[in-house]
């Protein structure tokens, strides 16, 4: 797999410990080639899109399954017209409600 984009550091938005995290720069330019106002990320992990946003300026709306948001049964509220998304891998999905249920296996 090869990546669109690459940037030499990743820049000081969300955590960069978080796993699966894309690099708040990526965000930046969607921003500037887009010129939005506001954003929206239904699945924004360590809040990356809204530290960028909130360091531009810019409204955003952020959710995510691990604030309690679940893409599948809640409600959009907002329709934007720049979403970012960037989903978790799929082994990360399994581990994530794995330890979200409570399981101890």
């Amino acid at each position: 797999m090869r990546s669109l984009v690459s940037y030499k550091e990743r820049g000081d938005y969300g955590n960069a410990s978080y796993r699966g995290n894309t690099s708040g720069k990526l965000i930046v330019d969607l921003l500037n080639v887009y010129n939005s106002d506001c954003i929206s990320d239904y699945m924004c992990g360590s809040n990356t899109t809204k530290d960028v946003a909130d360091t531009l300026g810019i409204q955003s709306n952020c959710y995510d399954l691990n604030m309690g948001f679940d893409l599948m049964t809640d409600e959009i509220k907002e329709r934007n017209k720049l979403i970012f998304w960037h989903p978790p891998y799929w082994d990360m999905c399994v581990l994530f409600l794995h330890n979200t249920l409570g399981n101890k296996n």
